[in-house]
């Protein structure tokens, strides 16, 4: 996969992400919404901040990723919070993958620690759903 397309792929990793969190938020309640729904804009927010890194370094905008209604989530029924929270610790390890892999293939250092900032911001939602795992 070649640099551009692997930032293309974070950039619908992070659209797809923010609705899955979205979508989650709706079906608890209380502490555990709220992280969820704070998850799903920081997920905005880094597909916002892979844009503009494509833009600077390609020069152009990516690709339009398709809205929110047409981005199909699975349909689950969540048994427990342990499996929601196991979910999306899975999906936070995999994002967190995904970027140490991208940081790998940048020479730039300044690209770099752009995202090695991505990488510190998947390990804190790794972290809060762990901790919020060990509440429940």
């Amino acid at each position: 996969m070649e640099l551009k397309e692997a930032i293309e792929a974070g950039i619908w990793r992070e659209k797809v992400s923010a609705v899955f969190y979205k979508e989650l938020a709706k079906k608890v309640h209380g502490d555990l919404r709220l992280l969820l729904e704070y998850m799903s804009m920081e997920e905005v927010e880094h597909e916002k901040f892979l844009k503009r890194l494509y833009f600077e370094l390609f020069q152009t905008n990516p690709q339009e990723i398709p809205s929110e209604g047409k981005i199909e989530i699975r349909d689950f029924e969540i048994k427990s919070i342990d499996e929601l929270l196991d979910v999306g610790i899975s999906k936070e390890r995999e994002s967190k993958f995904f970027y140490m892999e991208l940081f790998c293939r940048l020479e730039n250092m300044q690209d770099r620690e752009r995202i090695l900032d991505l990488i510190n911001f998947e390990e804190s939602h790794l972290q809060k759903l762990l901790k919020a795992k060990q509440e429940v």
